[in-house]
């Protein structure tokens, strides 16, 4: 079969929601009506397959099946794409797990680039956003009312801008969490938005750098120039729905930096990072939040930032540099090989 005979569609993808849904099944049913084979790709994202929806009753991959049986159409002719290196989705369509994690979570750029870590710390936490979810706002409306004097913080989404209001996410935080107080808590941190300390940044920043290791994005010197102002990086995870491991430029921060960190990110990530050869922190406070997803996770995060809080960060730093230094090491030797061990696994 030739190039020519195969159709290769691309989902829009974040977290759960895919946002091209209708053109993608629209393409799909043409393909199948073709009798063409099929490449589905999630691009260089890495969700879980089962979780993809736009709304909460049009999941992807029943969606999918259905087009199948209506069109008689052979799903083992469809092979799915995906930057997830531990999805296990059982299902007739041919899985492809693909390492994408290069350039957002390791690669010899990262080598390049010359990190101050003179830390003069005036803020227990950092807590960066562009794209916003439902944790997000959760995590920063907490940092922001409780801890607001103690958090260096951006959250690049305007609420007067309607392309940015309409992805705040709030529809699934209400569905999450139906609590007036912490809604009330959201509705007067909005109130405050954007927060932005790097207004020249474009809105969907990219990790490019040159030769020199110098950029202005998501992994450029000025927002690495910040974590020596504070102890903490808060990680909100581009992925976070189902059975996924997917590292981005946001956890790679904190590594590179030789900052500690927090991740709200899916059930199991910190666990992931340990199978890398990273090591975490729960000597110093608890990782129960680990095992946890979504809301849960979020609420387990509150009492580790609680407690965070009123800590001597010159002095914690200090006793955990020998692991903030591991962490540095390791990142910069990771590669496909090793990134690879966890696609070996599943």
């Amino acid at each position: 079969m030739t190039i020519s005979d195969r159709v290769w569609i691309q989902l829009l993808i974040s977290d759960r929601v895919v946002h091209n849904l209708s053109e993608s099944l629209i393409k799909l049913a043409a393909a199948m009506h073709q009798n063409k084979d099929i490449d589905l790709h999630t691009g260089s994202e890495g969700p879980c397959l089962e979780s993809l929806t736009y709304r909460s009753r049009d999941h992807l991959m029943t969606l999918l099946q259905s087009l199948c049986d209506e069109m008689q159409y052979d799903p083992g002719r469809i092979l799915i794409h995906t930057g997830n290196p531990i999805e296990t989705l059982k299902s007739k369509f041919n899985i492809n797990r693909c390492d994408t994690a290069e350039g957002w979570f390791y690669g010899d750029y990262l080598s390049k680039i010359n990190v101050d870590h003179d830390k003069k710390f005036t803020h227990h936490f950092g807590n960066f956003v562009s794209n916003s979810t439902y944790p997000r706002l959760l995590l920063a409306s907490y940092l922001h009312k409780n801890h607001g004097d103690k958090t260096w913080q951006t959250y690049r989404r305007d609420p007067c801008n309607p392309g940015h209001a309409v992805d705040l996410d709030l529809d699934k935080l209400m569905f999450e969490c139906a609590d007036k107080d912490v809604l009330h808590q959201v509705a007067e941190f909005i109130a405050h938005l954007p927060i932005d300390l790097e207004p020249d940044l474009p809105e969907h920043p990219g990790v490019d750098t040159d030769i020199e290791g110098r950029g202005n994005g998501a992994m450029g010197l000025t927002i690495l120039s910040w974590y020596n102002k504070f102890f903490c990086d808060i990680v909100n995870e581009t992925f976070f729905t189902g059975h996924t491991f997917f590292p981005t430029e946001k956890t790679t921060r904190p590594l590179l930096s030789m900052n500690p960190f927090v991740v709200h990110g899916p059930k199991d990530f910190l666990a992931r990072l340990r199978q890398l050869g990273f090591k975490t922190f729960s000597g110093f406070w608890s990782e129960e939040y680990d095992k946890l997803e979504g809301y849960a996770r979020c609420k387990s995060i509150y009492e580790v930032i609680n407690y965070i809080s009123m800590q001597d960060v010159n002095k914690l730093y200090e006793e955990m540099k020998p692991i903030l230094e591991h962490n540095r090491k390791t990142l910069l030797e990771l590669d496909s090989n090793k990134y690879g061990s966890l696609l070996a696994r599943y």
